[in-house]
């Protein structure tokens, strides 16, 4: 078994945007930043536009995109899509928006490629473990694990793509979109951005990264979990998404016991497998629901999943049973470390 860790990973960017985030081929662009709350973390945007106020429009777009999606997939707000959707868990057939088919598509298809590693309903298990609670109380039993396990699993979702409808066959059943929510929003916020005129920009959402547009190489700095103070590697990006998964920020002690957020929804059970795991790809939301199941999947299967999966590179971290930090990368993986 490993060791589960307090963790410092995260994905930083080692350089800022060059202010014209181009080459002389491009026209002159000016750029705007900006950072809010929301979705529970601090929101970044740097974009790049023809004019000043542009650029604001662009950023101010790329907000109501996030504050959008926010509406739509947070557990945590009693006036969301998904909140609706759980309160009518067993009561039959719901139907649902456009955004929320998309995510929902894309959850299930994941989950089905990970073997249930990434599963969408495991909000009984996230609320049985005490996370969305301000204290931690003791680790729940096996037996309340099992009674759990019950209604997790996307065999009790029922998804009718033509009619965009949803049912769950257990009444218990919860979706919950934290391990693919944030990409979601950043796949919408960049969309939004570039159709108000944006050329260019980078948005970070509590541990993941999206860079779209024209603009030049960006190095993204991985950090390492056992030593903040020295970048793991240095990843160059020019367009696309990197997303993190680690047990660095969310954990729960109790009785000088240590355990991780992140979730296996086969056993019921926090993850210890990895230390952390980074994953490089176009879309944001795919990168952030592949981060989750590799984490669980754990550094051999976890990489099988990334080296099958198109378009896809991925940095693996893990503490081998010598306690000496070890890392499987994809064979693609762009790297100047």
């Amino acid at each position: 078994m490993l060791k589960v860790l307090l963790l410092v990973f995260s994905v930083t960017l080692l350089a800022s945007v060059n202010p014209s985030m181009a080459d002389n081929s491009l026209p002159e662009t000016v750029l705007h930043e900006e950072a809010r709350f929301l979705m529970g973390t601090m929101a970044r945007i740097q974009v790049a536009a023809s004019t000043t106020e542009r650029a604001a429009l662009c950023a101010a777009a790329g907000y109501r995109a996030l504050d959008l999606a926010d509406s739509i997939f947070s557990t945590w707000r009693p006036d969301s899509e998904i909140t609706f959707i759980n309160d009518h868990a067993g009561l039959g057939v719901v139907k649902i928006s456009d955004a929320m088919a998309k995510v929902l598509s894309a959850a299930l298809q994941v989950s089905t490629a990970s073997n249930g590693a990434f599963d969408p309903t495991v909000l009984p298990l996230v609320e049985l473990w005490r996370f969305r609670q301000p204290e931690p109380g003791p680790p729940p039993s096996d037996s309340a694990i099992r009674k759990t396990l019950n209604a997790i699993g996307t065999h009790h979702v029922i998804y009718q793509a033509n009619d965009q409808t949803i049912e769950f066959t257990h009444p218990k059943t919860r979706l919950d979109f934290g391990g693919i929510a944030k990409g979601a929003a950043l796949d919408q916020a960049a969309d939004a951005m570039m159709k108000a005129g944006a050329v260019g920009g980078i948005i970070d959402l509590g541990g993941g990264l999206l860079v779209f547009g024209q603009g030049q190489d960006h190095m993204i700095g991985v950090v390492n979990p056992l030593d903040s103070t020295q970048p793991l590697d240095v990843i160059p990006l020019s367009n696309g998404s990197v997303a993190t998964s680690g047990q660095y920020e969310r954990f729960r002690v109790h009785e000088e016991k240590t355990w991780g957020h992140i979730l296996d929804p086969r056993s019921g059970k926090p993850c210890d497998q990895a230390l952390s795991v980074t994953v490089i790809t176009e879309s944001a939301l795919l990168a952030d629901a592949l981060a989750t199941a590799c984490f669980v999947l754990g550094p051999e299967d976890g990489l099988f999943l990334l080296e099958c999966t198109p378009g896809c590179e991925g940095l693996i971290v893990f503490e081998s049973e010598d306690g000496m930090m070890q890392r499987l990368s994809t064979s693609g993986l762009p790297s100047i470390n």
